[in-house]
């Protein structure tokens, strides 16, 4: 975190006592005197600050130049924290934005919904506005009208207060720069509000997302279709440079929705990230990737999940996409290949891979996927490739990741018995972190664990063990490696105070020098049971041992920039 005196007038506690002893107090003031900054120095300052709101809220106090620096950045993304359940606070903001409303608007409040006094603000709050969430707008609407429920129950058909407060947002800010659509029980639909223009011209990020916390609904059947089109509609009219695009929609075969997001590609001028849930109807792919090749030239990131099709337009469009970089395939369920010309990709982060169970750490994802396409963007981007997760991983792929010589980061399964390749690989790799899930014997055994543990390279500071391993081998392999370790990860299991483990991980933790943490995972399935009480008490002599307890908690380490968790 950055501290802010540091950052405003760079405190150095040894100069400073070194200067105070050679100036006296009275000719301080002359010798160095105290300049302000201008309200565009200290705006850019506390910019750094956007997402500490407790900083930002003492910037106000201190006067009014740092008041007026503060609030735009304060109010610019406020339904922010209505994500968190236990914020029940939203009403505030609807309350505030009500006194932002034109008079006439203030009368017809004052005469049919809520008799107050509605007082003129100090700031006009909706200008500040950059961040829209259609979730945290409604839930704030929500808590109002409950926190006033027995005044305004019977009297909201007088006056559409949700379209009144969206309309000072759309008409009188400056231009969104983000806005997230959550599809739940009931959306907004911005297609409603007031000169969305002015709203929408200036969008960059955009997420349109369905089942937010868990609740679901089959919005083909309920008037969440209309608002679906209807936004779609609104956003392909207006927003044409969007850089950050995300579509999460659940299966929908009727053709309107896949014709609507072919427009919507069609009319971006520089789309650089595009995330999508297939959703559409397969007759649909062909003007689908054909539009999203109109932004071939501007992509650098695409990820897909649950990609049913690979259709020879999706292999065209990887081709011809120059500045790619990013390349994840998730949950993929392909069952359908159109002919799939030669691949030519320069990736430096590639991704496949399947939804982990929900009970356990040592997944085993249901991936469909044709090696043969894996095989061929690995060896095509084996120069330039950083990043690898593969959540099916072969003989025959590891003896193609041998070529990727500026590989950095590792993350496998192993489908069959590799423990004859991969140490061949380890030992000339650069790798700087290797994580393995699945069966520990398809990595080694006891006859060969000696070998995969000295084929550990000099470079490796992360290694994640995300499977089943005797205590005995897990000696072998720490006292056999010479990887200047930083972080481990150990995956739970019953045997683990064999062989005096949590003394011998002490020991060896002891022995390097930089070493920051030891993550041991647990996950869901045991958590609660007797025998687990006396291993936690027994681990917590290790030093630096972070212990994970359930899934949630877990996958962030390992795919937190894969888009999908």
């Amino acid at each position: 975190m950055v501290n802010l005196d540091e950052l405003l007038v760079g405190k150095d506690p040894e100069r400073t006592c070194t200067y105070s002893s050679v100036i006296t107090a009275e000719t301080a003031l002359t010798v160095a005197p105290i300049y302000k900054l201008n309200d565009d120095c200290l705006g850019k300052v506390l910019e750094n600050f956007i997402n500490e709101s407790t900083t930002l809220y003492q910037c106000i106090l201190v006067n009014r130049s740092w008041c007026k620096a503060a609030i735009p950045l304060l109010w610019s993304n406020p339904f922010e924290y209505l994500k968190i359940q236990k914020y029940d606070h939203g009403w505030r903001l609807i309350r505030t934005y009500l006194n932002c409303l034109p008079d006439n608007e203030k009368h017809i409040v004052n005469k049919w919904i809520l008799p107050s006094d509605l007082q003129k603000t100090l700031f006009d709050y909706p200008e500040f506005l950059k961040c829209l969430d259609t979730f945290g707008f409604q839930e704030a609407m929500t808590q109002w009208k409950r926190y006033h429920w027995k005044t305004i129950w019977e009297r909201l058909g007088h006056f559409d207060l949700d379209k009144a407060i969206g309309d000072i947002l759309f008409r009188r800010c400056n231009g969104l720069d983000s806005l997230y659509i959550i599809f739940f029980a009931y959306t907004q639909n911005i297609a409603y509000f007031e000169e969305p223009s002015n709203a929408l011209t200036r969008l960059q990020t955009c997420k349109i997302i369905h089942d937010l916390q868990g609740r679901y609904y089959n919005y083909v059947e309920n008037r969440e279709q209309v608002t679906l089109v209807e936004n779609f509609d609104i956003i392909t009219k207006f927003a044409h440079n969007i850089k950050y695009l995300e579509i999460i929609l659940p299966e929908n075969r009727t053709r309107e929705t896949g014709y609507q997001l072919a427009k919507l590609l069609k009319v971006q001028h520089n789309l650089e990230e595009f995330v999508v849930r297939e959703f559409w109807n397969q007759a649909d792919t062909n003007a689908i990737f054909s539009s999203l090749a109109c932004q071939s030239q501007y992509l650098r990131s695409l990820s897909f999940i649950r990609l049913t099709h690979f259709h020879e337009k999706l292999a065209e469009l990887l081709n011809s996409c120059p500045n790619l970089e990013i390349l994840r395939f998730l949950e993929p369920d392909a069952h359908n290949y159109s002919k799939i010309p030669p691949l030519n990709c320069r990736l430096k982060n590639f991704c496949v891979w399947g939804k982990p169970m929900i009970s356990q750490f040592v997944v085993i994802p249901d991936i469909s996927f044709r090696l043969d396409i894996i095989r061929s963007i690995i060896e095509t981007s084996s120069s330039t490739l950083k990043k690898l997760a593969l959540g099916t991983f072969t003989e025959e792929l590891c003896i193609s990741v041998i070529q990727c010589i500026n590989l950095k980061s590792l993350i496998i399964q192993a489908k069959e018995d590799i423990s004859k390749t991969l140490p061949r690989y380890l030992s000339t790799s650069g790798l700087q972190q290797l994580t393995l899930f699945g069966r520990h014997e398809h990595y080694f055994n006891q006859n060969t664990i000696f070998e995969f543990s000295k084929s550990m390279p000099r470079s490796l500071y992360q290694l994640d063990l995300l499977l089943e391993i005797l205590p005995k081998d897990l000696e072998v392999l720490f006292l056999n490696c010479d990887s200047p370790l930083k972080k481990i990860s150990l995956y739970h299991q019953q045997n683990i105070l064999e062989q005096n483990i949590p003394e011998f991980l002490t020991n060896y933790i002891g022995t390097l020098e930089h070493f920051i943490e030891l993550r041991y995972l647990i996950d869901n399935k045991v958590l609660g049971e007797v025998y687990l009480e006396p291993i936690l008490e027994a681990l917590t002599v290790i030093p630096r041992i972070k212990i994970v307890l359930g899934k949630r908690h877990f996958y962030p380490y390992y795919f937190q920039d894969t888009g999908y968790f």
